[in-house]
Order: C-alpha cells, then sequence, then structure tokens
C-alpha cells in the first residue's frame, strides 16, 4: 500500500504537468466525506492511485482522499466512470 506522503508526491508530479487544456468543462468530481461534508468541482478530473484518490481541479488546486476516508466519484459527460467510483469503506 502507498503512503499518504507517495500519493502526494505522484499528485505533485502529475500536477506539474497540467494545463488548462486537461479540464473538460463537461467534468466534475463529487465529493462526499463520511461526516457529510459534500464537495462538487467542475472542470476537474480524479485519478486512483493504489488506496487513493487525487483530484485535481481547474481554478482550486489538486487534493489527496484515501478510499477510507471518503466517496469520490467521477463525472464526464453524462457517464460516470466505473473505475473511479468508490464504496463507503462500510461497503454501503
Amino acid at each position: 500500500m502507498k503512503s499518504y506522503k507517495e500519493a502526494l508526491a505522484e499528485k505533485d508530479r502529475i500536477e506539474k504537468k497540467l494545463s488548462t487544456y486537461d479540464f473538460s468543462i463537461k467534468s466534475l468530481v463529487y465529493i462526499s466525506h463520511l461526516e457529510g461534508t459534500t464537495l462538487i468541482y467542475k472542470n476537474a478530473f480524479a485519478i486512483k492511485y493504489d488506496d487513493w484518490y487525487l483530484v485535481f481541479t481547474e481554478h482550486h488546486g489538486s487534493f489527496v482522499y484515501h478510499k477510507d476516508d471518503a466517496c469520490v466519484w467521477y463525472f464526464e459527460g453524462k457517464r460516470i466512470k466505473p473505475h473511479n467510483k468508490m464504496k463507503f469503506a462500510t461497503g454501503d
């Protein structure tokens, strides 16, 4: 399992290569934390990295979430990307 420090390094590595053209106006990332907070980022995408999700936004920076701490969905157009769909740690 990759550590948080490794996930941050991977996020930083990817982020350095991104440009405005890497973000689609038809995409969004929906994040639901287990304690109830919900975040929605338009013009964003998420990448699964081991037990981590790396979230990249066009205007709000990038973030790292562990699969047990939040539920992350990545939508592009009207389709959900199933490989980026996470279940809650409880299996619900």
